[in-house]
């Protein structure tokens, strides 16, 4: 039975860690695009060469935000995985209830 309850305990911190990078990866979303906005209007003061740096900016950002699309993918993924895991662990711990084998799961 301890096993199983350590078992239960890392999904649970998976699903928080995975869960928390999700929010962090939304957050982070909030933030480039107010710093686009906040770009666009710098670029527009007339100034070449603060629409020179501004533009530099962007394609950094630009770059950033593809990365992130990309570990939200991830993420959603590994969400998943999790989320399917724990149900089938679910169903294997009531069918062994049913077996009367539960005390053997941590064997």
């Amino acid at each position: 039975m301890p096993a199983q309850a350590g078992s239960e305990a890392d999904h649970h911190q998976a699903r928080t860690r995975t869960a928390r990078s999700a929010s962090g990866a939304g957050k982070s979303k909030e933030i480039a695009a107010k710093s686009i906005k906040s770009l666009d209007a710098l670029a527009g003061v007339g100034d070449a060469d603060v629409a020179r740096i501004a533009d530099s900016i962007r394609g950094r950002l630009d770059r950033a935000s593809a990365e992130s699309e990309m570990l939200s993918a991830s993420l959603d993924r590994q969400m998943d995985d999790l989320l399917d895991r724990d149900q089938l662990d679910a169903q294997l711990s009531a069918r062994k209830a049913r077996l009367g084998l539960a005390k053997e799961a941590g064997s």
